[in-house]
């Protein structure tokens, strides 16, 4: 698995720039597990599968056999939705 090569200064990129790294960077499709190694931080795994058995996870999420995956573009839309950008 490629780990996150994300590499931007907080203060400094905008919300719109680093959604545009993600979708750079993140692969087509990923488990949910790897979301600790991809993103860590973040999110993690952990509080998707909490958010997902609420229905309040990613839009759509895919099983294969008894692992849970997401598409990208989905993905990221969700975490646009849950991003606030704090400070000045």
């Amino acid at each position: 698995m490629k780990e996150s090569r994300l590499s931007f200064n907080p203060t400094t990129i905008t919300t719109s720039d680093l959604f545009s790294q993600l979708k750079e960077e993140l692969p087509v499709a990923f488990g949910r597990t790897a979301v600790d190694q991809l993103l860590p931080g973040i999110i993690s795994s952990k509080t998707l599968a909490n958010l997902d058995s609420q229905g309040l996870g990613p839009k759509n999420r895919y099983t294969q056999g008894r692992k849970v995956f997401y598409r990208r573009e989905e993905f990221i839309e969700f975490l646009m939705e849950r991003t606030t950008r704090l400070g000045r």
